[in-house]
């Protein structure tokens, strides 16, 4: 009998309660609660890297391999596949002159990550060139349509800028044309020939007597001379009919234009009279030619010396 419960030579040794457990957590460890690190400190009071060595040696275990055989094929087969990649990794890097030192942990989820170009979490992915220069051309449109615009409203609203018929056409739009103001003529003068008004003729030069001579065309045109005198100075450099009410202008041209289109100008300098002839040196028309004939006695001196 005692013989008999004495192990067998070859069998494997029976597993403990903890071993036992952990295949049995790792059966079915999804069913927990919260995270497989998390679960794993909760039911056995280890850490991770620690389970997981445990686990190793239980996945090279005969006698974890006939407690649970599917288990420990399948822990093995995922064993396998992931030594078969990073010795794949070495290989190649060891063909490219790279020298990789590998550490062989757990896959978790960060094992798991897309491999996305924009940016994941904390990763960024590499900034597309050339996008500095869009946002400073949009900030610039921006920017020049805004003054624009404040430009044009302020323009509108002190109405400095009218859109009607911008383009110079008629058209057919349906607006309104503004008519443009008719600038408001001069009205013409006419010279006449009055001989009712009052003329006095002052001689402004040297020349001897133009005063009498002046004044005699002008009556023989029909002009009304009352005086023929001397000017206060002998250096008057235009000749130049005086009158003083504004309804006299026409009179004022008239023997403007008898005397060779001398100037005209209003004035209330000369008040002896409703027209008063200055001659000036210029002087140039009728009775300029006569000799230096002694001055008649109408042509005295107006302030006494010629």
């Amino acid at each position: 009998m005692a013989a008999a419960e004495e192990q067998q030579p070859g069998a494997p040794a029976a597993l403990s309660d903890r071993d036992a457990r952990i295949l049995s957590f790792e059966r079915a460890w999804w069913k927990h609660a919260g995270a497989k690190e998390q679960a794993i400190r909760k039911e056995f009071g280890l850490s991770s890297a620690r389970y997981y060595q445990l686990l190793g040696a239980l996945i090279d275990s005969p006698a974890a391999l006939a407690h649970d055989p599917m288990l420990i094929q399948r822990l093995q087969r995922v064993r396998d596949a992931r030594n078969g990649r990073a010795l794949r990794t070495t290989a190649v890097a060891r063909r490219l002159g790279l020298h990789l030192r590998m550490a062989r942990f757990s896959e978790d989820s960060f094992d798991r990550m897309p491999a996305h170009p924009d940016r994941v979490g904390a990763h960024r992915g590499p900034r597309a060139r050339g996008r500095g220069w869009i946002v400073v051309a949009w900030a610039a449109l921006a920017t020049a349509l805004l003054v624009g615009g404040g430009v044009t409203y302020l323009a509108v609203i002190n109405n400095n800028i009218q859109f009607t018929d911008a383009f110079g056409g008629g058209g057919s739009g349906g607006g309104t044309a503004v008519p443009s103001e008719t600038p408001t003529p001069t009205p013409t003068i006419t010279p006449v020939t009055d001989g009712t008004l009052a003329v006095t003729v002052l001689n402004g030069t040297e020349n001897v007597g133009l005063a009498g001579r002046v004044g005699q065309a002008a009556t023989e045109a029909g002009w009304n001379v009352g005086t023929m005198a001397n000017a206060s100075s002998t250096d008057f450099a235009t000749t130049t009919v005086y009158y003083e009410d504004p309804a006299n202008e026409a009179a004022a041209l008239g023997l403007a234009q008898l005397l060779g289109g001398v100037a005209t100008e209003q004035s209330s300098t000369f008040q002896g009279a409703a027209l008063t002839v200055v001659l000036g040196t210029d002087y140039a028309g009728p009775g300029l030619d006569g000799g230096t004939t002694e001055v008649p006695p109408a042509e005295a001196p107006a302030d006494g010396t010629e």
